[in-house]
């Protein structure tokens, strides 16, 4: 039941997150005379990371905790964890795409971090 509530709350957080990020797409402009707004970006990017790891932690609770229901707090953890690093991947894909330096082998690169951090994190003993 406490692992419910936290979930409900990292929805509610993500929902409003992804509103503020939704309106910086739709209500504010993203460059200046000068270049890029960095501030809008920063707000952009931070808003999207916080937006997409709630929403993705609460997509990959529910078939997890169906398969493992014995450690319910292990599985809220998890999800979270692994929420965290799609949103992470996806933060900094778009962080590359927004200074002009996504490439191919940049987006290879991440996404074998990505893979060699939750192999890292899913084989480690717990003591």
């Amino acid at each position: 039941m406490k692992s419910m509530k936290r979930l409900l709350l990292i929805l509610l957080i993500s929902l409003m997150a992804l509103g503020t990020c939704a309106y910086l797409v739709f209500y504010t402009s993203p460059k200046t005379e000068e270049g890029l707004n960095w501030l809008n970006l920063t707000y952009f990017l931070s808003s999207f990371w916080l937006g997409v790891a709630g929403f993705a932690s609460f997509l990959l609770y529910f078939p997890q905790r169906l398969l493992d229901r014995k450690h319910p707090t292990g599985v809220f953890w998890r999800s979270l964890r692994r929420g965290a690093l799609i949103a992470s991947l996806l933060t900094s894909i778009a962080f590359l795409g927004a200074v002009k330096a996504g490439s191919l082998v940049n987006l290879i690169l991440i996404l074998v971090i990505g893979i060699l951090l939750e192999v890292y994190f899913s084989s480690r003993k717990r003591r």
